[in-house]
C-alpha cells in the first residue's frame, strides 16, 4: 500500500521555547490531470540562504511556489509518482505544457517529439531525490537508472524525467535548492 502525506509538524522557537505551529497535512499541492495519482505537495519554502529560522508560513506567499525555489532559496516537496500505465494513452503537448505550468515552471519543460519522456525538464536546481516507497526510473538523455525505495538521487541540474514502470505508485521527498551554473 502506498504511503501519502497526512502530517506535516512546523515547529519554531519563540522566546527560547520550542512550539509547533502547525500540525496536519500540506494544503498546498499540485495535480495532473493527465497523471491521475500524481501529487507533489509543497512542504515548505526559504526565500533565501542562510535561512532566517522564525519564518512561519503566513511570512511568506508558499502557494506562489511550485517545484523550483525561489533565487537562493530552496524547498521541499513530498511527491507520488503513479505507475505509467495511467497515463492518458496519448499525452500531448497541451497536456506538458498546462503541467509546468501549473507547477510554476513553464520554462523547465523540455518536450520535443525524440524525447526519451514526455516530461522532461531541466532547471537551475539542486535536487535531493529521496525514494521513500516503491520504485521510479530516472529517466536522462542517453541513459536510465532504476531506483529503489531508500536510495537517493543527487541531482544537479540535468534534463531528467521520473517514469514509474512499475504497477504500484512510487512516494519521493525532493529537497531542491537554487543553483547556478
Amino acid at each position: 500500500m502506498s504511503r501519502k502525506l497526512d502530517r506535516r509538524v512546523i515547529v519554531v522557537d519563540e522566546n527560547k521555547r520550542s512550539k509547533v505551529i502547525a500540525d496536519g497535512p500540506s494544503p498546498f499541492f499540485i495535480e495532473d490531470p493527465a497523471r491521475p495519482g500524481f501529487k507533489s505537495s509543497l512542504l515548505w519554502v526559504s526565500k533565501e540562504t542562510p535561512v532566517k529560522l522564525w519564518q512561519t508560513p503566513e511570512d511568506f506567499d508558499i502557494k506562489k511556489y511550485g517545484i523550483n525555489p525561489p533565487k537562493g532559496g530552496s524547498l521541499c516537496r513530498y511527491v507520488t509518482f503513479p505507475p505509467d500505465k495511467d497515463l492518458k494513452l496519448r499525452i500531448n503537448d497541451s497536456d506538458i505544457r498546462h503541467f509546468f505550468e501549473s507547477a510554476g515552471a513553464p520554462h523547465n519543460s523540455n518536450y520535443v517529439t525524440l524525447s526519451p519522456h514526455p516530461y522532461m525538464e531541466k532547471a537551475n536546481r539542486l535536487d535531493f531525490c529521496f525514494i521513500i516507497e516503491g520504485s521510479i526510473t530516472l529517466i536522462l538523455d542517453k541513459e536510465e537508472v532504476i531506483m529503489n525505495a531508500g536510495e537517493i538521487v543527487v541531482q544537479r541540474g540535468t534534463n531528467h524525467a521520473w517514469s514509474n514502470h512499475t504497477d504500484k505508485p512510487c512516494t519521493m521527498v525532493i529537497s531542491s535548492q537554487s543553483a547556478s551554473k
